[in-house]
């Protein structure tokens, strides 16, 4: 799997919410050497696809070339 992260908060969504979300992709990334964080985006997670189309586009790519068949 492979992470791409938004950076900022959700509207309205408290810091705390943003910490847990960061927190989560730590500790999947610790947990598994299989995912990883491609990037970060300036956009939050709802809006990286619409803003940030050639960020998703690269981690697609990336994954196409880097797969690992287990």
């Amino acid at each position: 799997m492979i992470e791409t992260a938004g950076l900022d908060r959700p509207s309205g969504a408290p810091a705390e919410d943003n910490a847990r979300m960061r927190a989560a992709v730590s500790t999947a990334t610790a947990a598994n050497e299989l995912v990883t964080v491609f990037a970060t985006a300036p956009g939050n997670h709802v809006q990286v696809v619409a803003k940030d189309a050639a960020l998703v586009a690269g981690a697609i790519e990336y994954v196409v070339q880097h797969r690992v068949v287990i």
